[in-house]
């Protein structure tokens, strides 16, 4: 393997200095982070998508003349929704002229059922995608069986089905522990596309829980001006109630996420969001998922992450406690361990540098950083004691 061969890191943002500008979604930077932590020890340079547009409208050859391969990530690219997406980074990826690497691509048809029936327009975008990363030269690695069923219906065969690739930061003898904590010093936490689709009763039963957002809510946190009293009057009275016990927890940035969660002491992660139940994963938290999307599920297959088609669990009447006792992650733990060398191998095949579960000095520089607080800036400190005086006025009202 050639240790010198320079690699290009290509993300949607910068996954290596403090995140600024507008918000996104955190659980791509749980993805994005992982990934690029695997690299960071090699000749290697991050840069996000917009910067290398502005390197190749400066210089049509830049990728060709300053890096020998591509390394890219992509969670659910093949999406009815993402279509523009999809061709866009087509284009782009069309002009870097050496071998692209694609790891955990997967598809999306925001259905929990593994059926696809997506338009002739989306499928021949995937297979112009598909195909020209297979003819720089490079290849791509699959979330899970699914969209290798799928990618086969259209001819391409011999995919490698790697997984996420985030999980990987665990490192190759990673186990969840069968060790469990008394239900005294049980401490959920909870994610989902909302806050309301989390059963109310676990809220109730557990005081001491937090709702980690990936993106729906940083507004709220990060902008508490714009909470307008009639803004306010349209939240759901849940959210309204974990805003005022200070129960939404997030950040927009990977490192202050992680430091809120471990702060929090977290011990067991339950919802709906693949990368909000993977960050627990990650650091060998337990985890329950109940998939929204093939996306999810595909992934929970893969890995045999207890979820709501493996385990039975009843949210409107079963014991959230009681079922994170029952959890076994001993299939979760061999699948993993199979997964992660399958991996490795996968890199030393394709003649790629990495250091993979070797990531301790990557994240050593996220935590060097100087980021933004949020929660100490005084003007959102000012302005979330205002809105919590305006949500006590509503709910007196109600």
């Amino acid at each position: 393997m050639n240790k010198n061969k320079r690699i290009l890191f290509v993300t949607q943002e910068s996954v290596v200095h403090p995140v600024q500008g507008d918000i996104i979604n955190s659980g791509d930077f749980v993805y994005f982070t992982a990934g690029a932590s695997f690299f960071y020890k090699q000749n290697v340079q991050y840069l996000s998508e917009h910067e290398v547009r502005i390197h190749l409208y400066k210089n049509a050859d830049y990728v060709k003349d300053n890096f020998d391969i591509v390394i890219t990530m992509h969670s659910d690219l093949f999406r009815e929704s993402y279509y523009d997406w999809l061709t866009d980074v087509t284009e782009l990826y069309s002009r870097f002229k050496v071998p692209i690497y694609v790891l955990g691509v997967c598809l999306n048809t925001l259905e929990v059922n593994y059926e696809v029936n997506f338009s002739e327009r989306l499928n021949i975008a995937v297979k112009k995608f598909v195909s020209l990363i297979l003819n720089s030269g490079g290849d791509l690695t699959l979330r899970g069986s699914f969209t290798q069923y799928y990618l086969e219906k259209l001819g391409f065969k011999n995919l490698f089905v790697s997984g996420c690739p985030s999980l990987f930061m665990r490192g190759e003898n990673a186990v969840i522990s069968t060790k469990r904590v008394d239900k005294d010093s049980f401490n959920p936490c909870f994610n989902a596309n909302a806050a309301q689709n989390i059963p109310s009763r676990f809220y109730e039963e557990y005081p001491k829980s937090k709702y980690v957002d990936q993106d729906y809510y940083l507004d709220f946190m990060y902008e508490p001006w714009k909470l307008t009293e009639d803004r306010l009057k349209k939240i759901r009275p849940i959210v309204r109630k974990l805003y005022l016990q200070s129960r939404l927890i997030g950040d927009k940035n990977y490192a202050m996420w992680i430091k809120k969660i471990q702060k929090e002491e977290v011990n067991f992660f339950y919802g709906r969001k693949l990368h909000g139940n993977i960050v627990g994963l990650q650091y060998n938290i337990p985890c329950f998922i109940v998939p929204i999307d093939t996306r999810v599920r595909e992934v929970c297959d893969f890995y045999s992450i207890p979820n709501i088609f493996n385990t039975d669990f009843n949210e409107e009447k079963d014991d959230l406690y009681e079922l994170y006792k029952s959890l076994d992650f001993s299939e979760f733990n061999s699948k993993y361990k199979q997964s992660y060398k399958a991996f490795e191998d996968y890199l030393e095949k394709h003649g790629i540098p990495n250091n993979l579960g070797d990531s301790t000095d990557y994240f050593s520089l996220l935590n060097s950083f100087d980021y933004y607080d949020f929660e100490n800036d005084e003007r959102v400190i000012t302005a979330k004691k205002r809105a919590i005086s305006i949500i006590e006025k509503i709910n007196s009202e109600e």
